[in-house]
Parts: structure tokens; sequence; C-alpha cells
């Protein structure tokens, strides 16, 4: 009786054993599959394993960064941004102090650069009266297999339009940005 007990034991062990080493299997593929995927674009795993995707993600998460860097920067210098031509400015102003990753200048997907908006240029925030309208930053050359231009407005919402309605979104924020406070 002992032994049947034993073995019982044994063979319950051993079955968990091989499913926990199966799952684990399973699950490091499935991070795999989701690292080649995920920097085309396609769909991705999270730290809970849950379904996201990728390309709207990442991008998303370096404009945002970029967005909170001109703000903070903003702030330190009585509400103004700073003064610069094109984005190599703009990253020499703002890097290291106010976005810590020199990276956030790139969409991480792509790898194609992310611009701020050159309308912006030494503005005061303060004289914006619809900065939910402004574009902060954007990606100036979507790929064409994912068309959609990625944005962030000056309130800190990202945003995404089709590429056939980028102009419409540029127009609203030139419209702000003329519109302002003296």
């Amino acid at each position: 009786m002992k032994l049947l007990i034993v073995g019982k034991t044994i063979l319950t062990a051993l079955f968990v054993g091989i499913v926990a080493v199966f799952s684990g299997v399973f699950i490091h593929e499935l991070h795999a599959l989701a690292d080649i995927m995920g920097d085309r674009g396609f769909y991705q795993f999270d730290n809970e394993h849950h379904l996201v995707h990728g390309y709207d993600r990442r991008i998303s998460m370096n404009l945002g960064s970029l967005n909170r860097g001109l703000q903070t920067y903003a702030n330190a210098h009585g509400g103004r941004v700073p003064t610069f031509v094109d984005a190599a400015g703009l990253d020499k102003e703002l890097f290291p102090k106010y976005i810590y990753d020199g990276k956030r200048l790139i969409n991480p997907n792509s790898h194609r650069p992310l611009k701020p908006n050159p309308m912006l240029s030494g503005r005061t925030l303060a004289s914006l009266i619809h900065p939910e309208n402004v574009i902060a930053f954007y990606e100036a050359d979507p790929p064409k297999a994912y068309p959609l231009v990625y944005y962030v407005t000056l309130d800190g919402t990202v945003h995404s339009v089709e590429a056939a309605q980028w102009s419409v979104a540029q127009a609203a924020s030139t419209a702000a940005l003329g519109a302002a406070r003296g």
C-alpha cells in the first residue's frame, strides 16, 4: 500500500514538472514571438501577459515623454518653450536634463525621427488659448505599412489620424497658435 502511495506521489510530481516545463517553454516562445513582431508594429504582450498593440504603446510613450520634457522645461523657464530650429536644436535644450533618454526623439518602431512643431519655438505656453489643439511633437514620415500619423498635443494627449486627415490636425494646430493671446 505504501508503495502505491509513493508511486502516485512520484507520478503526480513528474506530471506537474512536465506541465511546468512545457508552460515555461510556451510562455518563452510567446515572448520571443512578441519581441519579433513588436518591432514590426504587430501585436505583443506586456509584463502581465496581456495582448497589446506594440506600435501604439511604444510611440505613445515616447511622444508623452517628449511632451512632459517640454512642459518641464517651460515651467523652469517662465513658461517659455525653448527656441529651436529643428529637432537637433531642441534635443540640445531638453536632453539630458528634461528628457532623460535621447532615444525619445526617435520612433522606436520605425526608427524614424519624431519632430517638434517648429511654430512652438520660443512661445510662451500661457499665451495659448487652446493647448489641446496645438501639436507639440509628431511623426513626420510614418511607415507605409502603418499609415497613421501619431502626434501629441500640448495638453499631453497622444493622437493618431490617418495620413489623409493629417492636414486637418495641422490646420487646427496652426489656427490655435494663431489665436494665441497677445
